[in-house]
Order: C-alpha cells, then sequence, then structure tokens
C-alpha cells in the first residue's frame, strides 16, 4: 500500500521542482516568446555512415566511415536580422575548427594502420590520380564525396603547415599527366588507394 504513494510523491516532486518559480521575484516578469524552438540548445543533426568490406587473406574486415553535422536552430528573429550578433565570437576564436588538412593527416595515418607503409606518399599518389582521370559522376553520390575531398582546390583554406602545399602540388601534376604517371612521381607508395576502392566499390 505504501509503494503508489510514494511514486507518486516522487514524481510530484520532480515536476515541481522544474515548474515552480519565485513568485515574489517574477510577479510582474513575463516570458519571453519564442519563434518556433523554445530557447536553449536546439539543432538539427545528420549523421551519414558507410561501410565497404575489404578483402584479405584469412581475415574479414568492414572499412568504416561516419560523417556528422548539424545547425543550430534559431529561437528568435534577430538571429535572421543580424545574424552575428547571437554568435559568441570569443569562444569561437579559442575552437579552431577542423580544415582539410587535418583531414588529410588522420587519412595519413589511417593509411599506415592498414599496412602501406608511407601514408602520405599513398594520399599525394591518390589526389593525382583523382586529378588525372576524376571519377565519373554516374558512379554515385560516395564517388563524388571521394572525388571532393581529394580535391585540395575545391575549398579555399589556410593551410596549417608549409609542408601542406605538397596536396596542391600533387592535384597539379595530375593535371597535367597521365594517370600511370602517378606512381613515378610518388615511388614510396607501391599501391592505389583508388584502384583498390574503387575495386571494393564496384566490383
Amino acid at each position: 500500500m505504501n509503494f503508489p504513494v510514494i511514486t507518486v510523491l516522487i514524481l510530484g516532486y520532480v515536476h515541481t521542482s522544474r515548474g515552480v518559480l519565485d513568485m515574489s521575484e517574477h510577479v510582474k516578469a513575463r516570458q519571453k516568446r519564442w519563434l518556433v524552438w523554445r530557447p536553449g540548445i536546439n539543432w538539427v543533426q545528420m549523421v551519414v555512415g558507410i561501410g565497404l568490406p575489404i578483402e584479405l587473406e584469412g581475415t574479414s574486415v568492414t572499412w568504416g566511415a561516419v560523417l556528422k553535422s548539424y545547425y543550430l536552430l534559431p529561437t528568435n528573429s534577430t538571429q535572421y536580422t543580424d545574424p552575428l550578433a547571437w554568435i559568441d565570437v570569443t569562444s569561437s576564436r579559442k575552437r579552431r575548427q577542423t580544415t582539410r588538412w587535418d583531414l588529410y593527416s588522420v587519412m595519413e595515418r589511417f593509411t599506415e594502420s592498414m599496412g602501406y607503409k608511407n601514408g602520405r606518399a599513398c594520399l599525394l599518389r591518390a589526389i593525382c590520380e583523382i586529378a588525372s582521370a576524376p571519377l565519373e559522376t554516374k558512379s554515385g553520390l560516395l564517388s563524388e564525396i571521394l572525388e571532393v575531398l581529394l580535391t585540395p582546390s575545391s575549398t579555399n583554406e589556410m593551410v596549417n603547415h608549409h609542408s601542406d602545399f605538397e596536396y596542391h602540388a600533387a592535384e597539379q601534376m595530375g593535371k597535367t599527366t597521365r594517370t600511370e604517371n602517378c606512381f613515378r612521381l610518388f615511388p614510396d607508395c607501391s599501391y592505389s588507394l583508388i584502384a583498390d576502392f574503387t575495386k571494393s566499390l564496384f566490383f
């Protein structure tokens, strides 16, 4: 008999502790109106993931990658008329955004973890091959994403280090040479990431 009473009391406490205000301080106050969503952190989030099987002798491996993005939802009309007014400039400066060059560094380490000896050389070769022979658009969305990812000039970003100009150089060399010559330009990579990727994807 006591259990239902205790349950009701606990639920009632949680509700009232969140909903009751001190009316002595808010007797003349009125809650601000919101546009569509309540004030606070509201966002729409999209998560896209892919998984590709990799053929290895005696081993079953699936290579996967996830892309997540989100944007904040407006709660006040001033976010349309004056978009910069509600951005915390100070905190934005403290958080350095991830750049293409950071992503390339991750890809290089991942490539080396997959057994390739020189991840940077293999990535430069892949950029060269994509520039020399772009993937067909009919191959699908994944191919288009790969082509944009491996085309440094597709975005205008300042390099983190002077060595990052090598990615742009690899793209320019690929535009002026045949695909098979990319191997000669980057001999430290004996395997073609693009060939391995397209083989796993389309065959």
